[in-house]
């Protein structure tokens, strides 16, 4: 098993996409309200 820093640059980078899913998901998320609001 990769230990210290081999398995936080794995984890790091496995964070980093789902923190850009998620803010994809944030953004397509509050463009569906925005509509909403409006309609």
């Amino acid at each position: 098993m990769p230990r210290g820093r081999e398995k936080d640059r794995k984890t790091r980078k496995k964070h980093r996409k789902n923190v850009d899913r998620m803010k994809g998901l944030v953004k397509a998320r509050r463009a569906a309200a925005k509509k909403v609001k409006r309609g």
